[in-house]
C-alpha cells in the first residue's frame, strides 16, 4: 500500500515534466519546421549545391 501512496504523489509531479517536455518538443518542432520552410524557400537559389540538394 505505500507504493501506492508513493506513486500517488508523484504522478502529479510526472505530469509536470511532460507538459514542460510536451511544449519544449513544440518549440523545437516549430523551429525546426520555419527553418526547413527558409531553406526551401525562394532564396534557395543562392545557397550553396550541398543544401541545394536537398
Amino acid at each position: 500500500m505505500a507504493e501506492l501512496e508513493q506513486l500517488q504523489q508523484r504522478i502529479p509531479s510526472g505530469r509536470q515534466v511532460l507538459r514542460e517536455h510536451h511544449c519544449n518538443l513544440q518549440r523545437v518542432a516549430e523551429y525546426c519546421e520555419s527553418n526547413y520552410l527558409q531553406v526551401r524557400g525562394p532564396g534557395r537559389a543562392g545557397m550553396s549545391p550541398a543544401l541545394a540538394l536537398g
